[in-house]
Protein backbone atom coordinates (compact mmCIF):
# COMPACT_ATOMS: atom_id res chain seq x y z
CA UNK A 1 0.00 0.00 0.00
CA UNK A 2 1.05 3.51 -0.66
CA UNK A 3 -0.57 6.76 0.38
CA UNK A 4 -2.48 6.97 -2.88
CA UNK A 5 -3.41 3.31 -3.42
CA UNK A 6 -2.14 -0.19 -3.96
CA UNK A 7 1.23 -0.86 -5.60
CA UNK A 8 1.36 -4.21 -7.40
CA UNK A 9 4.57 -6.25 -7.76
CA UNK A 10 5.19 -5.04 -11.30
CA UNK A 11 5.06 -1.39 -10.24
CA UNK A 12 7.18 -2.14 -7.20
CA UNK A 13 9.73 -3.94 -9.38
CA UNK A 14 9.90 -0.96 -11.74
CA UNK A 15 10.74 1.32 -8.82
CA UNK A 16 13.91 -0.62 -8.04
CA UNK A 17 14.88 -2.19 -11.36
CA UNK A 18 18.58 -2.45 -12.10
CA UNK A 19 19.71 -0.01 -14.75
CA UNK A 20 22.91 1.41 -16.17
CA UNK A 21 23.27 3.78 -13.23
CA UNK A 22 22.81 1.01 -10.67
CA UNK A 23 26.41 0.97 -9.50
CA UNK A 24 26.36 4.67 -8.73
CA UNK A 25 22.83 4.66 -7.35
CA UNK A 26 22.84 1.70 -4.94
CA UNK A 27 20.30 1.54 -2.13
CA UNK A 28 22.05 0.13 0.93
CA UNK A 29 18.98 -0.85 2.94
CA UNK A 30 15.24 -1.19 2.35
CA UNK A 31 13.14 -2.09 5.39
CA UNK A 32 9.71 -3.56 4.71
CA UNK A 33 8.31 -3.71 8.23
CA UNK A 34 4.69 -4.40 7.29
CA UNK A 35 3.04 -7.81 7.44
CA UNK A 36 4.14 -10.66 5.18
CA UNK A 37 6.48 -8.66 2.94
CA UNK A 38 8.66 -11.76 2.49
CA UNK A 39 5.79 -14.22 2.07
CA UNK A 40 5.64 -15.50 -1.46
CA UNK A 41 3.25 -17.07 -3.89
CA UNK A 42 3.55 -18.73 -7.30
CA UNK A 43 4.71 -15.52 -8.96
CA UNK A 44 7.22 -14.36 -6.38
CA UNK A 45 8.93 -16.85 -4.09
CA UNK A 46 9.85 -14.20 -1.52
CA UNK A 47 6.95 -11.82 -2.02
CA UNK A 48 7.65 -8.11 -2.23
CA UNK A 49 11.10 -8.65 -0.75
CA UNK A 50 11.97 -11.08 -3.55
CA UNK A 51 11.57 -8.30 -6.10
CA UNK A 52 14.52 -6.52 -4.51
CA UNK A 53 16.93 -9.38 -5.31
CA UNK A 54 17.17 -8.32 -8.97
CA UNK A 55 17.40 -4.64 -8.17
CA UNK A 56 19.92 -2.08 -7.03
CA UNK A 57 19.04 -2.69 -3.37
CA UNK A 58 21.87 -4.28 -1.42
CA UNK A 59 19.94 -5.35 1.70
CA UNK A 60 16.26 -5.84 2.43
CA UNK A 61 14.61 -6.60 5.74
CA UNK A 62 11.17 -8.14 5.41
CA UNK A 63 8.65 -10.11 7.45
CA UNK A 64 7.50 -13.69 6.92
CA UNK A 65 4.12 -13.43 8.64
CA UNK A 66 1.67 -10.92 10.07
CA UNK A 67 3.47 -8.99 12.77
CA UNK A 68 2.33 -7.40 15.99
CA UNK A 69 2.33 -3.59 15.79
CA UNK A 70 3.65 -3.02 19.31
CA UNK A 71 6.50 -5.53 19.17
CA UNK A 72 7.43 -4.45 15.62
CA UNK A 73 7.65 -0.86 16.80
CA UNK A 74 10.00 -1.88 19.61
CA UNK A 75 12.04 -4.14 17.34
CA UNK A 76 12.45 -1.49 14.63
CA UNK A 77 13.34 1.18 17.16
CA UNK A 78 16.04 -1.07 18.60
CA UNK A 79 17.19 -2.09 15.11
CA UNK A 80 17.80 1.51 14.02
CA UNK A 81 19.44 2.34 17.35
CA UNK A 82 21.83 -0.62 16.99
CA UNK A 83 22.39 0.10 13.30
CA UNK A 84 23.45 3.62 14.20
CA UNK A 85 25.75 2.36 16.96
CA UNK A 86 27.35 -0.24 14.69
CA UNK A 87 27.80 2.20 11.83
CA UNK A 88 29.56 4.68 14.12
CA UNK A 89 31.94 1.98 15.33
CA UNK A 90 33.04 0.87 11.86
CA UNK A 91 35.90 3.01 10.62
CA UNK A 92 35.56 1.96 6.98
CA UNK A 93 31.92 2.98 6.81
CA UNK A 94 30.54 -0.54 6.44
CA UNK A 95 27.58 -1.28 8.64
CA UNK A 96 26.61 -4.73 9.79
CA UNK A 97 22.88 -4.90 9.23
CA UNK A 98 22.59 -8.53 10.29
CA UNK A 99 24.22 -7.76 13.66
CA UNK A 100 21.85 -4.84 14.22
CA UNK A 101 18.80 -7.01 13.43
CA UNK A 102 20.09 -9.78 15.67
CA UNK A 103 20.73 -7.33 18.52
CA UNK A 104 17.17 -5.97 18.21
CA UNK A 105 15.73 -9.48 18.27
CA UNK A 106 17.81 -10.36 21.35
CA UNK A 107 16.57 -7.17 23.02
CA UNK A 108 12.96 -8.42 22.78
CA UNK A 109 13.95 -11.83 24.14
CA UNK A 110 15.90 -10.30 27.04
CA UNK A 111 12.98 -8.04 27.94
CA UNK A 112 10.86 -11.16 28.34
CA UNK A 113 13.42 -12.82 30.61
CA UNK A 114 13.46 -9.82 32.93
CA UNK A 115 9.70 -9.42 33.00
CA UNK A 116 7.68 -12.64 32.55
CA UNK A 117 4.56 -10.61 31.73
CA UNK A 118 6.39 -9.06 28.77
CA UNK A 119 4.98 -11.17 25.95
CA UNK A 120 7.36 -10.03 23.19
CA UNK A 121 9.90 -12.72 24.02
CA UNK A 122 7.86 -15.26 22.03
CA UNK A 123 9.37 -15.95 18.56
CA UNK A 124 6.15 -14.73 16.93
CA UNK A 125 7.21 -11.21 17.87
CA UNK A 126 10.85 -11.22 16.75
CA UNK A 127 11.51 -14.15 14.40
CA UNK A 128 9.38 -12.92 11.50
CA UNK A 129 12.01 -10.50 10.24
CA UNK A 130 14.68 -11.76 7.87
CA UNK A 131 17.53 -10.09 6.03
CA UNK A 132 17.94 -10.64 2.29
CA UNK A 133 21.35 -9.65 0.99
CA UNK A 134 21.77 -9.02 -2.71
CA UNK A 135 24.83 -10.89 -3.98
CA UNK A 136 24.54 -9.47 -7.50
Amino acid sequence: MAGDGIIDLTDFNNLFRTNQNALTNQIQLLVLSACKTAEGDRKSALGIAGVTVNSRINNTIASLWSVNDESTSILMSQFYKKLNQFSESYENGNINISQALRAAQIFLIEQGKRNPRYRHRHPYHWASFILLENAL
